[in-house]
């Protein structure tokens, strides 16, 4: 149809308007190199400084589409000295750091998010971008400047997802911190503010409360959600096998065992949330000391998984049966398989080249686990997991006669 009106109607006042639309349907339908040649087509023609603004705009996302950074900040940097008005300038200086983001340009684009946030105050591009702020510090571990941020897109701004998404990340910085109380205090905010997150907010309250061994409260909110008719089908699902965790983590393994057979069933189709029911019964043998089923559960729920973080946590739980196991050189090849997966979370990934220096100490390979625990050292940030492994050194140096070294990693201990 909007090529019909550019074929029989060139000389039509909505011809401009039909294009326009024809490079929107483009670019939803993913064919931005037909998206770019259409809206080209109208910037080169168009003297209206408004309209050649609204041009560049869409052709600056269309670039950032095609991974074409450099070319997107082109586009917006034209709008910002065309001086077309605080609105425009205020989300084409936005855009920009997104396309800085994209390119890996990350101190360039901090500065562009706080040049938004200074000369645009207030406004809803300027939200954006102190999210995008916020969320850097998360990211490098800046708890403290993240909460202060998140806290004033809370209290300052009313752009609803910003708001949500903000109380998410609290909660996320508050666990991760070991504040339990104020996650808990932080879903009920969120949940008070925003009705339609009731059943994600009381999950995570939920979950709060099975971090700090809360295990009985925890079990109370599952319960909650499995038996709400509202409450979403995955939610219900992922309480279940909550409810398994929590009467795991009281020894009350039996009951745990039927909760997690729930999910899992007898299949391995993929599915996460099955996946993760068969890690639980693999822990439950685990725990018995029975490897060879701990193993079997483990190893299917990996086959199962269709999230890389649940295949990684499964893959090192199967290296785990084989070290209590005394299979040294099976758990080397495990842990090994983990700690080389570029894709597995780096956390998981850690755990297992400190594993590897286990593994290779068990076997007296005192240098090998030397090294390993020297890769842990480099990887880790946690002050007390560093500590750990310069320990791990010095004992290996002991074990190989070499007193010298291992004094000088218990003095590193010591001093620091």
């Amino acid at each position: 149809f909007l090529t019909r009106v550019e074929i029989e109607f060139p000389e039509s006042k909505i011809l401009d308007g039909a294009l326009f639309t024809k490079a929107n349907v483009y670019y939803l339908q993913g064919r931005y190199g037909s998206a770019e040649k259409t809206a080209l087509s109208l910037l080169d023609r168009e003297k209206n400084t408004e309209k050649k603004n609204i041009y560049r705009y869409f052709l600056g996302w269309n670039s950032y589409m095609l991974g074409r950074f450099a070319k997107a900040v082109e586009y917006y940097d034209a709008i910002i000295k065309s001086n077309d008005g605080p609105v425009m300038e205020a989300w084409a200086s936005y855009k920009k750091a997104q396309c800085l983001e994209a390119a890996g340009r990350k101190q360039e684009a901090e500065a562009q998010y706080r040049v938004v946030l200074e000369k645009y105050a207030y406004t809803v591009p300027s939200a954006y971008s102190l999210y995008a702020i916020a969320y850097a510090a998360y990211l490098k571990g800046e708890y403290h400047e993240a909460l202060t941020d998140f806290d004033a897109l809370i209290s300052v701004y009313n752009v609803e997802e910003l708001k949500i998404a903000s109380y998410y990340m609290k909660g996320s910085i508050l666990l991760a911190s070991a504040q339990f109380a104020d996650a808990r205090e932080n879903y009920e905010r969120l949940e008070r503010d925003f009705q339609g997150e009731i059943y994600t907010a009381r999950f995570l309250k939920a979950w709060s409360h099975y971090r700090e061994g809360g295990f009985k409260s925890a079990m109370d909110i599952f319960n909650w959600i499995t038996k709400v008719t509202a409450a979403p089908a995955d939610l219900k699902i992922k309480s279940h096998i909550k409810i398994g965790d929590c009467l795991f983590e009281m020894g009350k393994y039996d009951e745990a065992s039927v909760y997690y057979s729930d999910v899992a069933g007898n299949t391995d189709k993929k599915n996460d949330d099955a996946a993760e029911a068969r890690l639980g019964l693999g822990w439950i043998a685990y725990a018995g000391d029975d490897f060879k089923t701990a193993r079997a559960e483990f190893n299917r729920a990996e086959k199962q998984a269709e999230s890389i973080e649940i295949k990684s946590r499964a893959a090192f739980m199967a290296a785990n049966t084989y070290y209590s196991d005394y299979n040294f050189d099976r758990a080397l090849a495990g842990y090994s398989r983990i700690a080389s997966d570029s894709l597995a979370p780096q956390a998981v990934r850690a755990e297992a080249v400190y594993y590897l220096g286990w593994s290779r100490y068990r076997k007296g390979d005192f240098e090998g686990a030397v090294s390993e625990w020297r890769k842990y050292y480099t990887v880790v940030t946690d002050k007390v997991k560093k500590a750990d492994a310069v320990y791990r050194i010095g004992w290996a140096y002991f074990r190989k006669n070499d007193f010298d070294s291992a004094v000088s990693e218990f003095k590193k201990i010591i001093s620091d």
